[in-house]
């Protein structure tokens, strides 16, 4: 009998460090990992995208989406709502939890989840090397850092909303499908937006361009603040729609930069020139043009040789069209750089080959 209280009490100190952990915590999920061998970045500009909000003993809030769901733990296994997962790593900053395959599911919607405590992130950057000083008092971040409004409303929506009415391009293209701007601005250590340039402008009337930029101007962000606070430098891509009639603009941020050493010391234009290229690349894949896609990352290389994520989404271009042998020299040369998920994808999905 002594025994079996005593497991029981074990037992139930286990749950407890886990639920002690993630009680009252907000996680913001930054990456996904698919077994297919994909990586989903939550790069975007909603400050809420991928947040877990453990608010007691058994109540979520994913997303800050209402009601919120229950949870529970047991061993080492999380349920949230339907949803089963296993939980792999539970640290003071980092939580890793992989979904449990149900019956008949592809094993390319078995996905593992990588989350990092809210206010441990800008620390997680650093560390990982996804957050750079560009001098004292200037920040850019490669991944996930994404600018926030003060008003915590998301930044598509608010653009969108101040267009409204609007028409996108001129009275001569009547037939309007979608369009870009690109660029980037720079954020001070007041929220305030002090310089701001357009790069490429695909299909946008000038002046829906300056009434962008001037509500870009207007808004009010929230600085980021490591012991002191520092200005940001964001590159966006901002996407206009038109669908059934409904105008729609989707703004995303992909702040990358390359490290410079003696090696590799690109200058301003020339890094932002392979960043374009980047973009452009992202953009067509997100259309589903895989082909131009990979020429726009090929452009993108040639420039910065050292644009990692040129080369993971190009070897991912290549995994859809099936061009495995492409694929695996991209993952090849990330994982001779040292890349962790390079040489996981080249271990998985070239050695067999």
């Amino acid at each position: 009998m002594g025994k079996k209280k005593l497991l029981i009490i074990v037992f139930i100190t286990s749950l407890n460090l886990y639920c002690q952990n993630l009680i009252n915590t907000k996680w913001l999920k930054i990456y996904e990992e698919r077994k297919d061998g994909s990586v989903i970045h939550y790069r975007g500009s909603k400050p809420i995208a991928g947040e877990y909000y453990f608010k007691s003993i058994d109540k979520v809030s994913v997303n800050s989406i209402t009601p919120d769901a229950n949870y529970k733990i047991d061993k080492s296994e999380l349920t949230i709502g339907n949803q089963l997962f296993t939980i792999e790593k539970l640290t003071d900053t980092e939580l890793i939890i992989c979904e449990k395959a149900e019956i008949n599911t592809p094993d390319d919607k078995v996905n593992r989840l990588y989350l990092v405590k809210s206010e441990k992130l800008v620390d997680y950057l650093i560390k990982n090397e996804l957050l750079f000083f560009i001098n004292d008092s200037t920040i850019i971040a490669k991944k996930y850092l994404a600018p926030r409004l003060k008003n915590k409303k998301d930044l598509s929506y608010v653009i969108t909303k101040s267009l409204k009415g609007q028409k996108f391009v001129t009275g001569k293209q009547q037939k309007f499908n979608s369009g870009f701007l690109m660029g980037h601005f720079r954020i001070n250590t007041f929220g305030k937006i002090d310089s701001i340039q357009i790069t490429k402008n695909s299909k946008i009337y000038k002046t829906i361009e300056n009434k962008f930029v001037n509500k870009l101007k207007k808004l009010e962000f929230l600085p980021v603040e490591i012991e002191k606070k520092y200005n940001q430098i964001i590159n966006f891509s901002a996407l206009f729609n038109e669908f059934s009639g409904v105008h729609g603009v989707s703004i995303t941020t992909n702040t990358t930069v390359t490290p410079m050493n003696k090696k590799h010391n690109l200058s301003i234009s020339e890094k932002r020139k392979s960043e374009n290229y980047f973009l452009d690349g992202n953009l067509e894949f997100t259309k589903k043009k895989y082909a131009k896609a990979i020429e726009n990352f090929n452009k993108a290389i040639e420039i910065d040789s050292l644009l990692f994520d040129a080369y993971y989404n190009r070897a991912y271009a290549n995994l859809i069209m099936n061009n495995i042998e492409d694929a695996c020299k991209d993952w090849e040369y990330l994982k001779d750089k040292q890349q962790k998920e390079g040489n996981r994808l080249f271990n998985l999905k070239c050695k067999e080959n």
